[in-house]
């Protein structure tokens, strides 16, 4: 997976993703007692969303993030772009 428009920050010991910008890029991010998944919709079917409208695609798991300490680790599940 490609994570573009990052920013460099000399001596930040660990990398950082800001969930907004993940949102503006069409990442939805869901936080779980058992960890959290970023997903992203996909064109092709309908898909009934909430109060009854459709909404177009399919909704698809691109990445999975486990708690370790203070951090999420994160894992990636495709090679798409974020």
């Amino acid at each position: 997976m490609v994570i573009t428009d990052v920013l460099y920050v000399p001596g930040l010991s660990a990398n950082v993703l800001s969930v907004g910008k993940l949102n503006e890029k069409g990442i939805g991010v869901l936080h779980r007692r058992e960890g959290t998944v970023l997903s992203r919709r996909i064109k092709g079917r309908q898909v009934q969303g909430k109060e009854g409208e459709e909404e177009e695609g399919e909704e698809v798991v691109v990445a999975r993030a486990e708690k370790k300490g203070g951090r999420f680790l994160l894992e990636t599940i495709d090679d798409g772009e974020l």
